[in-house]
């Protein structure tokens, strides 16, 4: 069986919200992705928190330049803010790159997806099968 780390679909990824789970999906494409580049999204206290930890490699200060440039854009937000920042990722995401959250619920957020997303960036809803963030 060949290595993850020679097949690296994405080259930069973004994550936009690098708490608990966020963080912890950086951590996992930094350990199976070695020639990834990883880019947080948080308020800056949490986003600073998973630079210093080695969970991402850089921290953006808006959506435009977290997104720019990203294969992968993993949200793992509130259900809530998920929905608010979609438009902006929808926004500035290049057309080939794949989009998906680790929300709880899936009804409103693929829906929102599907409006999103028709030309360009694919939204793919996800799930963190990870229980409470405590």
């Amino acid at each position: 069986m060949s290595s993850l780390k020679n097949a690296i679909p994405f080259l930069r990824a973004t994550v936009i919200g690098t708490g608990l789970i966020g963080g912890s999906f950086a951590l996992a494409l930094r350990r199976h992705f070695a020639n990834i580049t990883i880019v947080g999204f948080d308020e800056p206290d949490v986003a600073n928190r998973a630079l210093q930890r080695d969970a991402v490699h850089e921290i953006a200060g808006d959506m435009a330049s977290a997104v720019r440039g990203a294969d992968l854009v993993y949200m793992a937000l509130p259900i809530a803010k998920i929905l608010e920042l979609m438009p902006l990722v929808a926004g500035h995401a290049k057309p080939e790159a794949l989009v998906t959250d680790a929300g709880s619920t899936k009804g409103l957020i693929c829906a929102e997806g599907a409006k999103l997303f028709k030309n360009g960036a694919r939204f793919l809803g996800g799930h963190p099968i990870a229980g409470k963030e405590v």
